[in-house]
C-alpha cells in the first residue's frame, strides 16, 4: 500500500535525521558513547553475517575486531594513510584473519568450533597483538586522526560522529546487496540444507570460508575506525570475553 511505503521511507527518514542530529545536542562524552554505539553496531552486523547467514557460532570476532583495529591504527600513525585507506587496510587484514581461523575451524560444528574460534581468539590477542612480542603493535599509543581525504577535520567528537553514522550505514546498504545476490543466496540455503546446496554444485567449505571472509572484513574495518575514535590502542576493549558480550 502507498501509506505502507510511505511510512517506512518517512520513519527511516526520521531517525536518520535524529541521528545526524544528535552530536549537537549531547554534550561531548554522550557524543562520543554516541558514535561508539554505531560502531558496536557495525561490528554487530558482522556477527548477523557469520552467525544469522552462515548459521556458524563464532566467538572471535573481537579478535577480528582488534586485528582491523591494530593494522587501522599502524596505517596512519606509522604509514600516513588516509582514514578511509586505513578502514579499507584494517578489513582487508582481519578478513585474511577471518579466513586463517575459519580454515581448520570450519570442518568442526555448533560448539566445537565456537571453542575453536575462542581460542584462536585468546591467541591473538594475548600474542598476536600483543607489543611484548611483535614490536609494530601500536598499544598504548596515540593514535591520531587524519583529516578525512586530506580536507575535512573530524578531530572532534562531534565531526567523528558523522563518519561513524556514514559507515554503519553504508555497512547496512552493502550487506543489504550481499543479501540479495547469490553469495547471500549460497550463504542461505548452506545454512538450511547443506546437502541440498552440495547437490547444486555448492561447496559447503567454500561458502562458509566466503562468509567468514566477509564478516571478518565488517569486523576489522569497525575496529579500525574504533581505534581511531578512541585515539589509542588499548587491551581492555579486545579482550576474548568480550566476544561472549558481541
Amino acid at each position: 500500500l502507498p501509506v505502507v511505503r510511505l511510512v517506512r521511507v518517512g520513519g527511516l527518514a526520521v531517525l536518520l535525521a535524529i541521528a545526524v542530529a544528535l552530536p549537537y545536542v549531547l554534550s561531548v562524552d554522550r557524543s562520543l558513547k554516541s558514535s561508539a554505539v554505531l560502531i558496536y553496531a557495525l561490528l554487530g552486523l558482522s556477527v548477523v553475517v557469520v552467525t544469522g547467514w552462515a548459521g556458524q557460532v563464532s566467538l572471535g570476532q573481537v579478535a577480528l575486531f582488534a586485528v582491523g583495529a591494530a593494522v587501522g591504527a599502524k596505517a596512519t600513525s606509522a604509514w600516513d594513510l588516509d582514514l578511509l585507506l586505513a578502514l579499507l587496510v584494517g578489513g582487508i587484514a582481519a578478513a585474511v584473519a577471518a579466513v586463517a581461523i575459519g580454515l581448520p575451524a570450519l570442518r568442526l560444528r555448533g560448539l566445537e568450533l565456537a571453542v575453536i574460534a575462542l581460542a584462536a581468539a585468546i591467541a591473538v590477542t594475548s600474542w598476536l597483538l600483543n607489543d611484548r612480542f611483535f614490536a609494530w603493535v601500536p598499544n598504548g599509543r596515540r593514535v591520531e586522526r587524519p583529516d578525512l581525504l586530506g580536507r575535512i577535520d573530524i578531530s572532534s567528537a562531534t565531526a567523528i560522529h558523522p563518519v561513524s553514522l556514514a559507515l554503519l550505514v553504508l555497512g547496512l546498504l552493502a550487506l543489504r546487496g550481499i543479501r540479495s545476490s547469490r553469495t547471500g543466496r549460497a550463504l542461505l540455503a548452506t545454512r538450511d540444507n547443506e546437502r541440498g546446496a552440495q547437490a547444486y554444485g555448492l561447496s559447503p567449505l567454500r561458502v562458509r570460508l566466503t562468509g567468514f571472509a566477509l564478516s571478518g572484513g565488517i569486523a576489522g574495518v569497525a575496529g579500525a575506525m574504533f581505534a581511531h575514535h578512541q585515539q589509542s590502542f588499548g587491551t581492555q576493549p579486545y579482550e576474548p570475553g568480550q566476544n561472549l558480550s558481541m
